[in-house]
């Protein structure tokens, strides 16, 4: 008969294997998501700690960088025959027409995405918009008095702004470039309009968050911006507005997608799923994000049905051709080349 000692090794012998089991089958189970997103930081944390508390389970794992370094990323990593994320979230919708065409979605209708207007839908099912993101007119509430706010396009076009404006570039960001391809698409505005800009002396900067934060610090009097860097500037105590133009808004339906053969294909649907639901949009909402879903609206801002019908047309086919063409026309009326 064993004696205590020897009972009591036993035991704990016996619970260490168990433990060590415990940890494998733990270890196991342990799943993961990787999403390559032009989202900000803000915004990516605070999904991922929404939706690792309703899945503990799954890691959600993200690489955020621009709209243009993503896709020559996804570049390499087709030629090298392995796309290493599960799903796609980029600020500029014309990127998915060429995945698509190429073949490296999966379609996939979301249960969550059933009252979202469907013109934020892609026919196929191959992505959704997430979120709406709109850019319109971002100005400096201490130097601008009363009577000059602006209220559309054509005041950035005011000789006393002159030397004075500014715009995020459209090689360095998608908002810029979606921005861009509607004012160039329109009959109203096209490259008359650029020219005009330039004329008046506007300035390009890299990055969309350094226009608005120059506009609050007084370099320049207004800009144009996207609603919620101005409104998160706003609320951490910059001196600026956003305005929505009177005649029409840029924007950007901010789709996600999911790529065809993903490594993690249901913590993929459950992540896109997540996203689109009312508890994912209302975390984007709090970071003064204008939710896609009808049911909530984000306060001081449009709804999205508003959003949709005072948009500024994009056709993505168009400007997936045309888009070499029209970023070498701008950058050449930017450099002050008068052939064009």
């Amino acid at each position: 008969m064993l004696s205590k000692k020897w009972r009591l090794l036993l035991c704990l012998f016996i619970w260490y294997l168990s433990l060590i089991t415990f940890i494998n089958i733990c270890r196991a189970e342990k799943k993961e998501v990787m999403i390559y997103t032009s989202m900000k930081e803000a915004q990516m944390s605070a999904l991922k700690i929404g939706f690792m508390k309703k899945y503990p389970e799954i890691e959600m794992k993200y690489e955020i960088a621009g709209s243009g370094m993503i896709m020559q990323m996804l570049r390499t990593e087709e030629s090298t025959g392995r796309i290493k994320a599960d799903l796609l979230w980029l600020g500029e919708p014309s990127c998915y027409y060429i995945l698509k065409e190429k073949g490296l979605l999966t379609p996939y209708h979301s249960p969550e995405a059933k009252k979202i207007p469907q013109v934020l839908i892609d026919r196929d099912n191959y992505y959704c918009g997430a979120r709406m993101v709109t850019v319109g007119l971002v100005y400096n509430s201490q130097t601008i008095q009363a009577e000059e706010i602006p209220t559309d396009w054509k005041d950035l076009l005011q000789p006393r702004h002159k030397g004075l404006i500014a715009m995020t570039d459209p090689y360095f960001s998608g908002t810029a470039l979606y921005t861009v391809a509607g004012l160039y698409q329109s009959p109203k505005y096209g490259l008359k309009f650029f020219r005009a800009l330039k004329e008046n002396g506007i300035h390009l900067e890299n990055n969309a968050v350094t226009v608005v934060e120059k506009v609050s610090s007084g370099i320049y009097d207004l800009c144009i911006g996207v609603d919620y860097i101005a409104k998160t500037i706003k609320d951490n105590g910059g001196p600026v507005e956003f305005i929505y133009p009177r005649s029409c808004i840029s924007t950007i339906p901010s789709p996600i997608a999911i790529f065809r053969g993903a490594s993690n294909m249901e913590e993929a649907k459950k992540l896109y799923d997540y996203i689109l639901s009312i508890e994912g949009q209302l975390i984007l909402m709090k970071e003064n994000v204008i939710p896609v879903r009808p049911e909530v609206k984000l306060e001081g801002a449009i709804t999205i049905k508003e959003a949709v019908n005072r948009s500024l047309p994009v056709n993505n086919e168009r400007l997936v051709l045309e888009q070499a063409m029209m970023l070498a026309q701008f950058e050449a009326i930017m450099k002050g080349n008068k052939d064009y």
